[in-house]
């Protein structure tokens, strides 16, 4: 997180981002964002800019809100867009019927985590799919 200083700012953290490196080879930039009231004074360009500096030259993501998904594409050098979408929730109870799929048939399930093995064994499968382990990310 970047945390910038002014006058008019009080020491207040006026926005964030985080540049998740994954490994040697791998970023992720997520969780962008500026004060509303601080937007359009260049502040946003700088935190942007200290993290892609830190991010360097690794393969890099990002996950943006829909409404900010053009200036990633177009302006933010991130020209690749899946055709699969993420669902974010933050609540307690989750209505997983939110998360039928209608063309094809899956089952989503929540997962309850019991013990430290039924968390090893997801970070273990984790794993064998990415190709490295996120553990310390979990």
């Amino acid at each position: 997180m970047a945390r910038l200083r002014g006058r008019r700012a009080q020491g207040l953290v006026l926005g964030a981002c985080a540049g998740v490196l994954q490994n040697e080879d791998l970023a992720f930039i997520g969780l962008y964002v500026v004060k509303s009231s601080y937007r359009r004074h260049g502040i946003g360009r700088k935190i942007w800019n200290a993290v892609m500096k830190r991010v360097g030259d690794r393969n890099a993501g990002v996950n943006p809100v829909p409404e900010q998904l053009e200036n990633y594409r177009d302006r933010s050098g991130f020209p690749v867009q899946t055709s699969w979408c993420s669902v974010v929730s933050n609540t307690k109870s989750m209505d997983m019927a939110l998360f039928a799929a209608s063309e094809i048939d899956i089952n989503v399930q929540r997962l309850k985590l019991k013990d430290n093995d039924t968390l090893n064994n997801v970070i273990c499968y984790d794993a064998d799919v990415c190709g490295f382990s996120r553990g310390n990310l979990v």
